[in-house]
């Protein structure tokens, strides 16, 4: 698993910049790897656009399991390795010059053993909505962060990699209902053009508390630091559902994940 943050050096971004800048990031990682993105339901790769003190970041995630294909894994190997050295990038025509902020990696074993193994689990979780945060529910779209459409979106794209089946599925989605509880929220709502439409989606801040047994306060913890890997909700890949997440005594890296 790898992570890239970079500084854009622009101030009038064009609209739909999300989806142009998954056009650029596919022409780079080139094929084989960019048709595994589109023809997986949730693609092991997620851009999260944002702004914070008056500058434009772009944060690029790798998090796939690809160790069963040879292939794939090498692709993927080298598109890390161009984007630890990217300063430049040419979107829809126009250049755009990159200043690396951060670069993480390291392997999901150490990231699941740092949350169930090695500290101990927070009882409340701060979310920060970097990005703007909807759910497809019914056939629309919903941009409240509800505490079950959160992890269900979580469990959907981290279930196999927890052996988690439906039918556990259902039941950390009821756990949400009943354990997780939304204690203070700082939203606003935006709207994100992506092909010709506009989908709503929050930004802020939102405190959750676990009000559950330390093994379960665990696994939702974790659940939620792998989240800022993958991002929630819908549009991910596309630059939407990017999140941080902190707690008092409590952190959702391992202090070597940081290379930059």
């Amino acid at each position: 698993m790898q992570r890239f943050t970079y500084a854009l050096a622009a101030r009038d971004l064009p609209k739909g910049f999300g989806y142009q800048l998954y056009g650029a990031l596919n022409a780079l990682a080139g094929d084989p790897l960019a048709r595994s993105w589109h023809e997986a339901r949730h693609p092991r790769v997620s851009q999260h656009l944002y702004w914070a003190d008056g500058t434009f970041y772009w944060r690029v995630a790798l998090w796939g399991d690809l160790a069963g294909s040879d292939r794939l894994a090498a692709a993927e190997a080298d598109l890390a390795d161009r984007l630890a050295g990217l300063d430049r990038l040419t979107v829809a025509g126009r250049v755009f010059t990159l200043e690396g902020r951060a670069h993480e990696a390291l392997p999901l074993e150490s990231l699941l053993r740092h949350h169930l193994a090695d500290q101990d689990p927070p009882d409340r979780l701060n979310l920060v909505l970097r990005s703007p945060l909807a759910f497809k529910r019914r056939g629309h779209f919903d941009p409240l962060p509800q505490p079950d459409l959160m992890v269900q979106s979580l469990v959907n794209r981290w279930g196999a990699v927890l052996e988690a089946d439906s039918d556990r599925m259902e039941t950390y989605r009821a756990i949400a209902d009943d354990r997780v509880w939304p204690a203070r929220l700082r939203l606003r709502t935006t709207a994100v053009p992506i092909k010709g439409s506009h989908i709503p989606g929050s930004l802020g801040e939102v405190q959750l508390i676990l009000r559950a047994g330390a093994p379960l306060q665990r696994f939702l913890a974790l659940l939620f630091a792998l989240g800022e890997w993958s991002g929630m909700g819908v549009k991910t890949a596309l630059g939407m559902g990017g999140l941080d997440v902190t707690s008092p005594g409590w952190t959702s890296l391992p202090a070597s994940a940081m290379i930059r």
